[in-house]
């Protein structure tokens, strides 16, 4: 619903942009965003092959006492692929501490189902590109999307559909078995200030 400002290289600042995102989900516990799902937080980082990415996150979740298991973090595809073997142990050390990975943007890179296999990303969240057209009867994109959703629950995985923008595509995600979506249809970007009231129960 919050659109993520852009990251900076800086140690200092990813970890702000870290605490802050944890010390927000903690603050929403028990509201209408905790009871429909854990909140997903863009991952304040270009690399998890940093040697203290893993630290960071733990000694957040220790600072704020919000338990890892109410934390999602989304990474992107070519993030993964730069390192995979250090990215499915960094993923596996995070894992270690409660907190669930996502895959964002899924489809705009190197995509590939037997890298999915390696990496354990228990959210997969299929790109808006593959949404255009879906609505079309008999469309190759219908057909795709369809495709895309069944081997992603082949492999496990939750999968999110974004940029969801008519009902039309809604109910047909609803239909192929989608476990969630997001998009302009759903929520427009939410101004900080106005969240608290969007969240209230």
């Amino acid at each position: 619903l919050l659109l993520a400002p852009p990251f900076h290289p800086s140690v200092e600042i990813r970890e702000l942009v870290l605490v802050v995102s944890v010390a927000w989900a903690n603050s929403r516990r028990g509201t209408r965003a905790t009871r429909c799902g854990r909140p997903s937080t863009p991952s304040p980082c270009r690399s998890t092959a940093w040697p203290d990415f893993v630290d960071m996150v733990e000694r957040t979740l220790v600072q704020t006492g919000l338990p890892g298991e109410r934390l999602e973090l989304e990474i992107t595809e070519n993030l993964l692929l730069t390192d995979m073997a250090t990215a499915s142990a960094r993923i596996r050390e995070l894992n270690a501490l409660g907190v669930r990975m996502s895959m964002d943007d899924f489809g705009t890179g190197y995509s590939s189902f037997s890298y999915l296999r390696q990496l354990p990303v228990q959210t997969v969240k299929i790109d808006r590109c593959f949404v255009d057209g879906i609505e079309t009867p008999g469309s190759d994109a219908a057909i795709v999307m369809r495709s895309l959703i069944d081997m992603l629950h082949g492999l496990g995985k939750i999968v999110v559909v974004e940029g969801i923008e008519t009902a039309e595509q809604l109910d047909l995600l609803k239909r192929f078995g989608c476990d969630l979506a997001q998009g302009f249809y759903l929520s427009r970007p939410v101004a900080p200030d106005e969240v608290g009231a969007y969240l209230r129960p």
